[in-house]
């Protein structure tokens, strides 16, 4: 039997590469061969790849010129919203993260939970496709089936750092490691998809209230616990010199992003952030999160990280959590209306996991209608014309310092993986799950893998 092979693109590699590489492993087990790797590799060299199922992350503007090139290749394209978990206002959103030129393509939309799917099905130029409400597979690394598939790293933080606090920035709009990706209060900051209006502009202003806010609290912090060890880790997108010239001068905090963030989680004695996704990821871990929340700050709003975690209003109230949380090395208490609440919010916390439950739709499309969309060769020549053209143009951008496609830029997002690091993560994942034994992990191209239940062919 004939199946499309599956591409599966990773744009940040330490917040999303291990549970996408999960869901490569649950396709090539059913006979899928997947393509999984860097983004912006992957794009670079849509034209050598075989047509394919492509599992978009989102479907932005930033989507529109790929996903034309990728239709005229012949491959079809299903999607999640990557960052679709955690959102804002509707209007707000779908100016962020909604192209309807892109998303007219998607065929088949995999949502993080309800919540998530409610949004979808309004949003502009959405075809009506079929929407499967499966969560995503980073749930899945956040279920105790995978608590050991860090175990080393975890041993290996503690052994380093002891009981130390962790510190979660997420101030990408404001402090964005490319400066033409900052998002302006009173600007229209059309260039980067965000739109202007008061919804962005109060957004922003409490963004930047909140990081002068954990700024100022860094000596305060250093100087209450002077025996811990106090980890700074700012969002993937964030400029990170900020914080390390911040912190340059206070000896018990250090400024480190590396490796996902959950096995950081796990090792830390408690988490401190505002707004941030960790806030979930740690109420699903277990483990003790605080949102810091000063009355004097201008507000944000209620979002579903904050309300998952316990909350501090004052730093007297911050240090008197911290304590316990270091004192205890447990949890905070967990509500059942914040269980109610996270519901609505992330499917598959237990259960068949959310990788297992997208893998089957896919291999199913993948067998259903594998030569329904085959392009023909006019088709595939313009598509190759146009991808080379538009990989002579990012080639171009590369070399351009502090531009968004540029060396540093791809580099701080993806670092890269070598072989035997993502055969090194199947083996794991065969460990705890009892499959994947048969698969094989090839390297095809730079930052590209082959993921297959036989011996793949090299590109």
């Amino acid at each position: 039997m004939t199946l499309s092979p599956v591409i599966i693109p990773s744009e940040i590699q330490t917040r999303e590469f291990d549970a996408k590489l999960l869901l490569a492993c649950f396709l090539a087990e059913s006979g899928v061969d997947v393509y999984v790797g860097a983004r912006h590799e992957i794009h670079a060299n849509i034209h050598h790849l075989p047509p394919s199922i492509y599992v978009a992350k989102d479907f932005r503007d930033s989507s529109v010129q790929i996903f034309n090139i990728m239709s005229l290749l012949g491959h079809r394209i299903v999607a999640w919203d990557e960052e679709g978990l955690i959102t804002h206002k509707p209007e707000l959103y779908y100016r962020r993260r909604v192209a309807e030129k892109a998303i007219s393509k998607v065929q088949e939309f995999y949502a993080w939970g309800e919540n998530n799917k409610a949004l979808i099905e309004n949003a502009p130029g959405f075809p009506a496709t079929n929407i499967h409400t499966t969560g995503n597979p980073r749930g899945d690394l956040l279920r105790p089936e995978f608590k050991d598939f860090y175990a080393d790293t975890i041993e290996r933080l503690q052994a380093r750092y002891g009981n130390f606090i962790l510190i979660n920035s997420n101030f990408g709009f404001v402090n964005h490691k490319v400066r033409s990706l900052k998002v302006s209060t009173g600007a229209s900051n059309s260039s980067n998809g965000h739109g202007g209006g008061a919804e962005i502009d109060q957004f922003l202003r409490h963004r930047e209230s909140m990081l002068g806010t954990f700024i100022d609290l860094l000596p305060d912090i250093a100087q209450r616990f002077p025996e811990n060890t106090i980890i700074i880790r700012p969002h993937p997108s964030e400029n990170h010199s900020l914080w390390k010239t911040t912190a340059a001068k206070i000896k018990n905090i250090e400024v480190i992003h590396e490796g996902s963030v959950l096995p950081w989680l796990l090792a830390a004695g408690t988490m401190i952030h505002n707004g941030c996704t960790t806030g979930l990821e740690a109420f699903l871990l277990g483990r003790p999160a605080i949102s810091f929340e000063p009355k004097d700050v201008h507000p944000g709003g209620e979002n579903l990280p904050n309300f998952l975690s316990s909350r501090a209003q004052s730093q007297q109230e911050l240090f008197a959590l911290i304590s316990q949380c270091l004192e205890t090395n447990q949890p905070l208490p967990q509500t059942d209306a914040q269980w109610k609440e996270i519901s609505r919010f992330i499917g598959a916390t237990n259960g068949p996991f959310a990788s297992e439950q997208i893998a089957q739709h896919i291999r199913d499309l993948s067998e259903r209608d594998c030569n329904a969309h085959a392009s023909s060769p006019m088709s595939r020549f313009s598509g190759k014309l146009l991808s080379r053209l538009r990989k002579m143009e990012k080639d171009l951008s590369y070399m351009w310092p502090g531009h968004k496609s540029g060396k540093a830029y791809n580099i701080h997002r993806y670092p890269g993986l070598k072989l035997g690091e993502v055969q090194s993560r199947v083996a794991s994942f065969a460990k705890i799950t009892g499959k994947f034994g048969a698969l094989s992990v090839e390297h095809c191209r730079e930052h590209i893998f082959l993921v297959a239940s036989r011996n793949g062919k090299k590109l």
